[in-house]
């Protein structure tokens, strides 16, 4: 008896061996590089001097912080779109 319960899972192995994979990307298939000027824009925050800070000093680094904050947004949205085309295009 137990070989006649066999026969249908050897069936189906058979049936899913022949199962089309060229849908499928090859394992071995390498991302593309960021882009270098992506890569580098992430600078993080203004560093702050150690010592005694003056207002005009104060201003200065808040500004410069800002200043980062809108490139680095501005950078972010770039990869953010790399990465979209990335998903469309991949295989």
């Amino acid at each position: 008896m137990r070989p006649l319960r066999m026969l249908p899972i050897a069936c189906l192995l058979t049936l899913l061996s022949a199962c089309d994979e060229s849908a499928r990307p090859p394992a071995s298939t390498p991302l593309p590089d960021i882009p270098a000027d992506i890569r580098t824009c992430f600078v993080g925050v203004v560093e702050i001097p150690k010592g005694p800070l003056t207002v005009g000093d104060v201003e200065q680094l808040w500004k410069n912080d800002r200043l980062r904050a809108v490139v680095m947004r501005r950078c972010g949205s770039r990869l953010i779109a790399f990465y979209d085309q990335l998903r469309r295009d991949w295989r």
